[in-house]
């Protein structure tokens, strides 16, 4: 989500945004979200936003098939 700060100072108070451009990654804990510090390059910006996903995204359910599927 994009948020610009202009008439948006309660939100940015909250998060302690001091200025332009903050990430913050919002994981299972919606009110403690995680600072991106890294390079401000697009492969640093990925690579952890890659590293989030994986760690912040519950992992697929897998169905065990014990026998020929009907369809």
């Amino acid at each position: 989500m994009e948020v610009l700060g202009w008439g948006f100072q309660s939100l940015m108070s909250r998060f302690n945004v001091q200025g332009f451009p903050t990430i913050l990654v919002f994981g299972a804990d919606k009110d403690t979200p995680i600072p991106y510090e890294g390079a401000r390059t697009a492969s640093a910006i990925e690579s952890f936003a890659l590293e989030q996903l994986e760690s912040n995204v519950a992992p697929p359910e897998v169905t065990e098939l014990t026998g020929p599927v009907r369809v």
